[in-house]
């Protein structure tokens, strides 16, 4: 019986620690049954379990910021890349269709000039055209429209030529075509940045 009461807080001791060592599991604790130096050994057992507990888990989260910290950038410069690439798409969609009002826009103007230099010499041979073509000319207000079409279209190519200097800039933002570094314009950067920002400046405004 003596060597039981001595042998038995050990053995309790002991397959707790084996637990512990085959499980992983530092949330386990001795149960502390005696008050003499089996005792005292149980009770620091706990308190080193619990310490080492708390290391394990200041680990796992010094671990964890390590690991966030490392993936911050990764994700970051995924963000900037796929910003880029959707930038470059719509820039691209943009592009096609302004292009090809700008583009016509330079023959429109001069086929009007023609119209309303044929209007001008039919003006000067006929000065007094049927009264159906007075009335109907005085309808659309002709002379309003000879003077406003030429603003009209100019502003028109005004109006498509910002929009290809933003999509231009949008363009240089992104930036997707240039892998490598190499020297740039920064004049050039600042004044795409500064159009990108006023035109979404307009934006918020509107």
């Amino acid at each position: 019986m003596t060597s039981r009461t001595i042998t038995h807080p050990v053995e309790v001791l002991t397959n707790v620690a084996q637990r512990i060592t085959k499980e992983s599991n530092f949330d386990l604790q001795a149960p502390v049954i005696t008050t003499d130096e089996i005792g005292i050994l149980a009770t620091a057992f706990n308190q080193v379990l619990h310490r080492v507990k708390c290391l394990l888990e200041e680990q796992q989260a010094s671990a964890f910021r390590q690991q966030q910290m490392q993936e911050a950038p990764l994700l970051q410069s995924e963000k900037m890349s796929s910003l880029g690439r959707m930038v470059a798409g719509i820039a691209h969609e943009i592009n096609n269709p302004v292009n090809f009002i700008y583009g016509n826009l330079d023959p429109a103007i001069q086929h009007v000039d023609d119209l309303l230099a044929l209007l001008q010499t039919y003006r000067q041979k006929i000065p007094n055209p049927p009264l159906t073509v007075q009335d109907h000319a005085t309808e659309i207000d002709a002379e309003f429209v000879e003077e406003d079409l030429p603003k009209v279209l100019q502003s028109m190519k005004l109006g498509t030529d910002r929009v290809r200097q933003i999509v231009l800039s949008l363009k240089n933002f992104s930036r997707l075509d240039e892998a490598e570094t190499h020297a740039v314009d920064l004049h050039e950067c600042i004044e795409s940045t500064l159009l990108i920002r006023l035109s979404s400046k307009n934006m918020e405004d509107d």
